[in-house]
């Protein structure tokens, strides 16, 4: 499998699984949603210089927007997220 068909095939799983809209993806990295669906598509990935700003981006979109009842969080993650507040 390719870096593009992988990066594609991730992105989709977690996008469908956190049940983020491609516009809010966009929103969240500063790209144009056109991009957002080239992703998911594997007709393109995120420029060498950019992924990782965009990777970041896009992590902290899915950890923040995703529902409890698309990804409940662990207990260890509610743990640590309770000491750090």
């Amino acid at each position: 499998m390719t870096a593009k068909n992988r990066f594609a095939k991730l992105l989709e799983e977690l996008v469908q699984k956190a049940e983020i809209k491609n516009y809010v993806l966009a929103g969240a990295v500063q790209y144009d949603v056109s991009y957002i669906s080239k992703w998911i598509s594997g007709k393109l990935i995120p420029g060498e210089k950019a992924a990782p700003k965009v990777l970041r981006e896009i992590s902290h979109c899915i950890v923040t927007q995703a529902s409890d009842a698309a990804l409940p969080r662990s207990s260890w993650i509610t743990a640590l997220t309770k000491k750090i507040s």
